[in-house]
């Protein structure tokens, strides 16, 4: 049902939205494979097929909605969701940039896995951050965007919780 979802930064990632209650995204899409839930904070990752795709949200209590809490952050890999013009997971850096300008080196980690150096790269006033492979403290341009975050627009993707394996270095 999420397959072929389109992509609007600052808002959604098919039918899960920000600022949805979270009981909201279990009804769409079921349990989640993993979670973790503490300070009214929560984070769950939905994993199927083979390549693997995982679609996370992160939800924090909301104090608009009777302290429920709502969709704060949605990220996803392998799956292929894309933007209206065209931005996938399949767009390497050098396309990304044509597409969104402002972008900004927020951290950097290593993947566990691959050993390789990423990085972050966000459009804060849009909402959609790019999570690419990096040459130092630079993205790689060729490099392929290996997770794409839609968040609240003028908040940095890394200001709400992301995972703790992947030990950020603030730029």
């Amino acid at each position: 049902e999420l397959i072929g979802a389109q992509v609007v930064p600052g808002k959604s990632v098919g039918k899960i939205r920000l600022g949805d209650l979270a009981d909201n995204v279990t009804t769409l899409i079921g349990q989640p494979k993993l979670g973790d839930a503490a300070m009214c904070k929560s984070w769950a990752r939905w994993e199927w097929g083979n390549p693997l795709y995982v679609l996370e949200v992160f939800e924090s209590c909301d104090p608009k909605q009777d302290m429920k809490k709502t969709v704060q952050q949605i990220r996803f890999s392998g799956i292929p969701f894309e933007t209206q013009d065209g931005v996938s997971l399949k767009s390497t850096f050098a396309q990304i940039s044509q597409h969104y300008s402002g972008l900004v080196a927020e951290a950097t980690f290593t993947d566990k896995s691959t050993g390789r150096q990423i990085i972050v790269m966000d459009q804060i006033k849009q909402g959609i951050a790019f999570v690419v492979a990096a040459n130092g403290k630079q993205p790689d341009f060729q490099g392929k965007c290996q997770m794409i975050i839609i968040h609240p627009p003028g908040k940095k993707a890394i200001d709400t919780y992301l995972q703790p394996q992947w030990d950020l270095h603030p730029l």
